[in-house]
């Protein structure tokens, strides 16, 4: 995220008598009428809010040759957009919902969700580099747990959107399988459910069928699959494996969503799996665009 670069100096009306002589701005702490944060500077606050620059998506367009207006005045409120709800991309604000970042769920909204439209899930900004639509795109970081709690935390907000579309890479774990899938059950690879009825009697980790797909079975687990026992191992179970799709089912199942998944081959989910998946990641996500493109409301 940058600020970016500021705009060269325009002739303009004149600069309004300062109004930040509390003490606020005289030791450098956020004035009550700003959300400007710390770390800006008590000069640069006074030329800021003077200049009727008081929220953070205007400092990136303030004029740079404001007296007391440096390079890192400009920088600090670029880095802070994130933790107020926005951010700033090449010195403008950008419609980019953040559910708050943390550890466990480094998730991104951009757009906004509403109840007529599809909302597109995708794990990284790799596999979503190619998108140009108007739907809602949730970045949810990798594995099960980012996935579920991403996707969870949005729909329980609200609004719901009309369905979900999971699209995403995923390695292919017999041999023959290259290009585009979609989706119809998922798994879930590295739970042994069968054990854990014999403990408690109860059912956990299903196989969860998806009403718009197929025959296609993808297992989903919390391991990136890069070894050729692995590979074998699972190939029993379906012929291709990713480290969200199971979790997004679920949580689209509990909240009453439809969802679809569409899985484009990466790698072979063998040795040298990281390394061809890095290689090929750029050529998947053009893919899944075009899919997109051609099976969504792309630019309703």
């Amino acid at each position: 995220m940058t600020a970016g670069s500021a705009p060269a100096p325009s002739a303009g009306p004149p600069l309004r008598p300062s109004p930040c002589h509390d003490p606020s701005i005289a030791d450098g702490t956020d004035h009550p009428e700003t959300d400007l944060p710390r770390g800006t500077g008590a000069p640069a606050t006074r030329a800021l809010v003077a200049a009727g620059c008081t929220r953070l998506a205007q400092p990136a367009g303030a004029p740079a040759a404001l007296h007391g207006v440096g390079p890192k005045a400009l920088r600090v409120p670029g880095e802070a957009p994130a933790e107020q709800g926005f951010s700033l991309a090449e010195g403008r604000p950008v419609v980019r919902r953040t559910v708050p970042r943390t550890s466990v769920a480094p998730m991104e909204l951009l757009g906004e969700i509403t109840a007529d439209r599809p909302l597109l899930v995708l794990a990284v900004k790799e596999e979503a580099q190619f998108l140009d639509t108007e739907l809602p795109v949730l970045l949810t970081g990798m594995g099960k747990v980012n996935a579920a709690t991403a996707l969870a935390t949005v729909l329980g907000r609200g609004p719901r959107p009309s369905g979900i579309v999971n699209l995403g890479t995923a390695g292919a774990l017999r041999p023959g399988w290259t290009g585009t899938h979609v989706v119809g059950t998922v798994v879930q690879h590295d739970l042994d459910g069968e054990l854990l009825a014999t403990l408690t009697g109860e059912a956990y980790g299903a196989p969860l069928t998806l009403p718009d797909g197929g025959d296609v079975v993808l297992a989903t687990g919390d391991t990136f699959v890069s070894d050729e026992a692995a590979r074998a191992r699972l190939a029993e179970r379906a012929p291709l494996v990713d480290m969200e799709g199971y979790a997004l089912a679920a949580a689209a199942e509990l909240a009453g969503v439809p969802l679809r998944i569409v899985k484009h081959v990466s790698d072979e989910a063998g040795e040298g799996a990281a390394r061809t998946w890095r290689e090929s990641v750029a050529e998947c996500a053009r893919a899944l665009a075009d899919w997109a493109e051609a099976n969504t409301p792309y630019r309703s």
